[in-house]
């Protein structure tokens, strides 16, 4: 069953958590959603996220993190969770916080 446009970032963080394939991934990040598409996300999605950074820190995978990374700054502002828009929701549901607090290597 095809993923919808607006569930496609997190099937693609998905895809890299579980099956560590960064492929989707870097492939959404080449994607030109000129039409401000919105990406619906859960809000285990940035669970997801701090999961995938924290595992690519601890094995020195910094080119997959770069995409990741890169990936939340080109389609940040189109990201909702919980009907809440963009960066404010990443930051109203942590993500700073998961970011700017976790220990690698624990």
């Amino acid at each position: 069953m095809p993923v919808k446009r607006e569930g496609q970032l997190e099937k693609c963080i998905d895809d890299a958590t579980r099956k560590h394939d960064f492929q989707a991934l870097e492939q959404f990040l080449e994607t030109d959603f000129s039409d401000g598409i919105s990406h619906k996300c859960s809000k285990r999605f940035l669970n997801k996220v701090d999961k995938l950074m924290c595992q690519g820190l601890k094995n020195e995978e910094i080119g997959n993190i770069s995409t990741l990374l890169n990936t939340l700054q080109k389609h940040g502002r189109n990201i909702n969770i919980l009907g809440d828009a963009g960066f404010p929701a990443m930051i109203e549901y942590d993500l700073v916080q998961k970011i700017s607090t976790h220990e690698i290597g624990k």
